[in-house]
């Protein structure tokens, strides 16, 4: 009988601790917050100083050419000042396609950091919300199996209770045949 109460206080308390870890387990995913991950590279800006440091040599190397062509008169300018104008305009292609460069440097660099950004996010919160879900399932299935032992302690209970009334713990006759005896003896038959 002492090993029935045992089973009955194990199954209530497997019961309750279930219960308890299925409901932390669904607050668990009724907060769930996605986490904020933040590119380092979305905010980065190409570097203007090369560019900038190749547009005054240009304009030195400009100015020195058109000093040296007006010591030559008309002439000289107007030899000059074409060379001129295409070596401004060669620098200037330099300096926009090494702009681009940067730009399309930064650009991959935001975009690759964006798909690691959203894989990591995926597996955080996905295995977050397993183990939540696990939780929940893992508290079920104790609750289910407090109730088993309940039902078990109530049919050894009952077996108990059933070779009592039939004399199957040990004795010559159960509590149902001395019940029948008593009924012989008060009818005036036994």
């Amino acid at each position: 009988m002492a090993s029935a109460i045992g089973g009955a206080v194990g199954g209530f308390k497997k019961m309750k601790e279930g219960r308890e870890l299925a409901e932390q387990g669904q607050e668990g995913i009724d907060n769930f917050s996605f986490d904020e991950l933040t590119n380092p590279y979305e905010d980065l800006q190409i570097s203007t100083a090369g560019a900038e440091m190749q547009a005054e040599e240009a304009a030195r190397v400009s100015s020195t050419i058109m000093q040296a062509g007006r010591a030559g008169g008309t002439r000289g300018i107007a030899a000059t000042a074409g060379r001129v104008q295409a070596q401004n305009n060669t620098v200037n292609r330099g300096i926009a396609a090494g702009l681009d460069e940067q730009q399309k440097a930064i650009d991959q660099a935001t975009a690759q950091d964006e798909t690691r950004i959203r894989a990591m996010q995926e597996t955080r919160q996905s295995n977050e919300l397993a183990g939540y879900g696990n939780m929940v399932d893992v508290g079920r299935d104790m609750r289910q199996s407090g109730m088993g032992d309940l039902v078990a302690v109530g049919g050894a209970i009952d077996n108990i209770g059933m070779a009592a009334l039939t004399g199957g713990l040990g004795g010559k006759s159960g509590l149902l045949s001395a019940i029948g005896k008593g009924d012989k003896i008060l009818n005036g038959k036994g």
